[in-house]
């Protein structure tokens, strides 16, 4: 052990590591093991060499269930309190006793009891003459003055190679009798110097902002005095005791915690173990913003040979290096059934004291591991070698100066490596005004998982995801709950907080049916992305699907007289009255605003962060005055006059989130009106309920520029076809969709017939296996509004939606001639559906009206991308309605681009297609209507 003066204390945060012990442990045996030992009381027969090998056969004894493979112990923690009888032998004792039980361990760390330093009262004290010369490292000028201390640098071993380092634990042992050098009659009671929590603190602050800063590092207290009453003294009378000897704990038991919990120090340990018992405290500041603390205090067993004592024995620690945990085992003396001493044990989690937790460590370690697995595959091309090399040396650089893993580079991409699974999210995209300005912000949600997760977790803020309406509304009932629970906060707050709880408990009991699609109809598409990153929760490589939605209710403004009852206006003015993070704020704005620089790199609103939260004056410093509350919190975007928003900032959201803000700042770029402002569907309030839905024809087309629109249209943009005119030498038609008794059975059908003559041209087949609800009210309020003598019905119009200023083109139905390779029967004469699924399956299916469509005659170019169903299929794809728009491989039946595909191209064109992806590479025939028709708006039901 080392005594820690300045000295020390410098050279570690020069990242000196002459005090750092290096332990190396197997990667399926993460442990770094701690014995713990305490009063020992002892009886001296004269027989030093006996009362020595009695006393470790006894320690070996109680040690050996609680230690697998009974190895040989990292660190052997004495708790002090040695007592020998007679006393006058104690001296002679302590080397050769200590000597013998150390030689089970690597290392030695010992604090003096109150029974080891009485004796001498001219300042010299029998621990510090017999015993701590022995096992200290270093000089000690004042070492009652200074805390003791142990570290360990842990390394795992992965296939028989030594990996970086994967963790730190500092072990501080304090001298608690400081209350005796003071005043000999204050025997009893514990107190530990200023000056000695004042050096540890430095001590934490010098590993977490060196050696730790991208390593966990878990640290343990360890003193002999108790921290809790250890025994109840009642009065009942009078005494001719003084109250104060009662006591037997810390006088500074306040202090000492305030400073555990403010160095993050994760257990104390002590003597006295008067239950069988682990307590953890846990703090709630009560000032608005900081956060609850939890620490635990390990009472260890007097190690003296009495069975009928029932906290006689020993504790063992093993830290769970890869989980986090510390796994507390006991020993003791009392035998079980079979005759050996009785053993149990408790987990308690450790936080660690650097930036780096142990699910980020956990996650870094995993990417690094799936980085050289790909650069280990033989089919990779040299330039994604390349790429790979080039990830992993960001994936370095992010580790080393934010202490974060990342899951893409900074711009949302990775390269191109196997993808272990396909995972689906709904993200809320909605946004409100800041005051009075012409800025808007973005509502976002700080992610905190419920329990500790498997493997790591997304720990930053992302935009609200989701699966049902249902779903979203119960996290944000169980945020209101959580941040009402881990934050103080005033009074009216926690009203409100109580309002918006019952509000939307109504809601979600409007029907006992917990499979009840609550608002599902009132969900818009904005957007959607499909994009490769890695999994914080498996590492895996993950094809994400997002699906960017806004929700009616929250975007229609209140109407003053219904706005008291109205549960979602509750909800909606909870949403407004949340805190917004904000740029150049003063401290007198919290708690309704929070500073931007506490999200930024050495900001403290997201996680713990040593370089500022150990500073003395860390309630002045604005990166540190405000946690992020867990749930929603609004976010400043990107200013008119940018293209991207300050997300980039956050070291924690560039992190985890890039790829998806990135593309939200494309579309909100793209969604800004010409005067600043973002339309109405989209704001928190800012659409009339009545008057948002209304659509307004702004341009009319006729049927010759539709033909000529169609001749524009090209492949998709990440195709190897792009440019190629998909309909270019084909013959256009005017038609007529009818459903009406087809084939030899008569059985319902649609029908393509010529416009000017009705002569039946074929049948027209599905492309997609459902609908959407709201596509299928959008297609009605179309029909209706679109059907006047002043439409041509085979043009198309240029419309908006209510006060929206963006114009969307909305075409008649658009079929294509089915490939031969494709066809149900032998004269060829189908067709498929390319645009307009809900308006044919509202209109012509449902309805059994007749409806204007657009047929290019003729063998396609190339096949479509998807293969047709069959022609009596159309009551299976109305029959099939959701709310939401379903994952692709349940949307059609993509057309697969085979090896012999790929093999037939050029390389330029096999290379273009290998970054689409496997899973996308169907899009090779995808058609981009909007390179003829510009913006035709989003899927069924969605007007964005």
């Amino acid at each position: 052990m080392w005594s820690i003066d300045s000295s020390v204390v410098e050279a570690v945060r020069a990242r000196d590591e002459r005090y750092i012990r290096t332990v190396e442990v197997p990667q399926e045996d993460p442990y770094l093991d701690i014995d713990l030992i305490g009063d020992l009381t002892l009886t001296h027969g004269g027989d030093t060499d006996s009362l020595v090998k009695e006393t470790l056969e006894r320690f070996r004894r109680l040690r050996e269930p609680l230690v697998p493979r009974n190895r040989k112990s990292d660190i052997l923690i004495n708790c002090g309190g040695l007592v020998v009888d007679p006393p006058e032998r104690k001296a002679d004792l302590w080397a050769p006793l200590f000597g013998a039980i150390t030689a089970d361990a690597d290392q030695f760390l010992s604090v003096p009891g109150s029974v080891d330093v009485q004796g001498h009262f001219d300042g010299h004290y029998p621990y510090y003459e017999s015993l701590f010369p022995s096992f200290i490292l270093n000089t000690a000028e004042e070492p009652r003055l200074e805390p003791v201390a142990v570290i360990s640098r842990v390394r795992l071993i992965q296939e028989g190679k030594t990996a970086s380092a994967d963790a730190y634990v500092a072990v501080i042992g304090f001298d608690s009798n400081d209350a005796y050098y003071h005043d000999r009659s204050m025997g009893d009671h514990g107190q530990v110097a200023v000056a000695q929590l004042d050096r540890a603190r430095d001590l934490v602050r010098a590993l977490a902002e060196g050696v730790a800063s991208s390593a966990p590092l878990y640290v343990i207290a360890v003193t002999h005095h108790s921290l809790l009453p250890i025994e109840d003294h009642l009065v009942e009378g009078v005494s001719d005791r003084s109250p104060r000897n009662f006591h037997q704990g810390s006088l500074n038991a306040f202090g000492l915690l305030h400073h555990c919990t403010g160095s993050r120090i994760s257990l104390i340990i002590n003597t006295h173990m008067r239950a069988r018992e682990v307590h953890s405290l846990m703090t709630i500041p009560v000032e608005p913003g900081r956060t609850v603390s939890e620490i635990s205090i390990v009472a260890c067993p007097s190690f003296e040979p009495v069975a009928e004592r029932l906290t006689s024995g020993l504790a063992h620690l093993r830290i769970n290096i890869w989980r986090g945990e510390a796994e507390i085992g006991y020993a003791y003396n009392d035998p079980d059934a079979t005759g050996e001493p009785r053993q149990t044990q408790v987990i308690r989690s450790l936080a660690s004291a650097s930036r780096v937790s142990a699910a980020e460590q956990r996650l870094h370690t995993k990417i690094k591991k799936l980085i050289a697995d790909e650069r280990e595959r033989a089919d990779n091309p040299a330039h994604l070698q390349t790429e790979i090399d080039r990830f992993e040396r960001y994936c370095d650089q992010v580790w080393e100066l934010d202490g974060y893993a990342p899951l893409t580079f900074a711009d949302g991409t990775i390269p191109r490596m196997r993808v272990g699974r396909f995972v689906r999210y709904n993200l809320l995209l909605l946004l409100r005004k800041q005051g009075n300005g012409s800025e808007y912000e973005m509502l976002m949600s700080h992610h905190t998982p419920l329990g500790p997760p498997r493997l790591a977790d997304w720990n930053s803020i992302l935009l609200p995801a989701f699966t049902s309406v249902r779903d979203l509304l119960e996290h944000l009932r169980d945020d209101v709950v959580r941040q009402v629970t881990d934050q103080a906060g005033d009074l009216d707050k926690a009203r409100d907080a109580k309002r918006l709880e019952e509000a939307v408990e109504r809601i979600l009991d409007e029907d006992n049916d917990p499979e009840r699609p609550i608002w599902d109809d009132t969900l818009r598409e904005v957007s959607t992305m499909r994009r490769l990153k890695i999994s914080p929760t498996t590492g895996q490589v993950t094809e994400y699907e997002y699906h960017l939605l806004t929700i009616l209710p929250l975007v229609e403004a209140s109407e003053p007289e219904g706005a008291v009852n109205d549960d979602a206006a509750r909800i909606r003015s909870w949403l407004n009255a949340l805190p917004a993070i904000r740029p150049d704020l003063q401290l007198s704005s919290l708690p309704s605003c929070a500073p931007i620089e506490a999200i930024e790199q050495g900001g403290a609103g997201l996680r713990w962060e040593p370089s500022v939260e150990l500073e003395d004056t860390y309630d002045q410093d604005v990166r540190c005055t405000f946690k992020i509350p867990p749930g929603a919190i609004w976010w400043p975007i990107a200013a008119s006059d940018e293209s991207t928003g300050p997300w980039t900032r956050s070291p924690a959201i560039t992190a985890r989130n890039a790829d998806v803000m990135r593309w939200v700042d494309s579309v909100l770029n793209a969604k800004r009106l010409a005067d600043g402002s973002y339309p109405a569907e989209l704001v928190l309030e800012g659409a009339n309920a009545s008057e948002h839905r209304e659509l307004i024809v702004e341009e009319t087309h006729s049927f010759a520029d539709t033909c000529a629109a169609l001749i524009n249209v090209t492949y998709d943009l990440r195709s190897d076809l792009f440019g190629q005119s998909v309909y270019a030498g084909k013959e256009i038609r005017r038609v007529v969709l009818v459903r009406g008794p087809h084939g030899s059975r008569r059985r319902d059908a649609i029908l393509v017939l010529n416009a000017d003559d009705r002569r039946e041209l074929g049948v027209l087949r599905p492309v997609q296996r459902y609908v959407r609800s709201p596509g299928i009210d959008r297609a009605e309020e179309i029909y209706q509004r679109l059907t006047r003598a002043e439409y041509d019905p085979w043009g198309y119009v240029r419309a908006r939606k209510g006060p929206a200023t963006n114009l969307v083109s909305i075409t008649p139905p658009i079929i294509e001639q089915v490939a031969w390779e494709d066809c149900e029967s032998d004269d060829g004469r189908e067709f498929l559906l390319c645009d307009g699924n809900h308006r044919v399956v509202n209109s012509v299916w449902n309805h059994r009206r007749e409806l204007a469509a657009v047929a290019v005659i003729g063998e396609p170019n190339q096949p479509y991308y998807a293969h047709p169903f069959g022609t009596y299929e159309w009551q299976c794809t109305s029959d099939t309605q959701v709310t939401q728009s379903v994952d692709n491989r349940f949307k059609y039946n993509a057309r697969a681009v085979t090896d012999d595909d790929l093999q037939a191209l050029s390389p330029q064109a096999r290379e273009k297609l290998r970054n689409l992806g496997g899973s996308l590479l169907y899009r090779r025939y995808f058609r981009d209507l909007t390179s003829g028709f510009g913006d035709v708006g989003g899927q069924g039901g969605d007007y964005l």
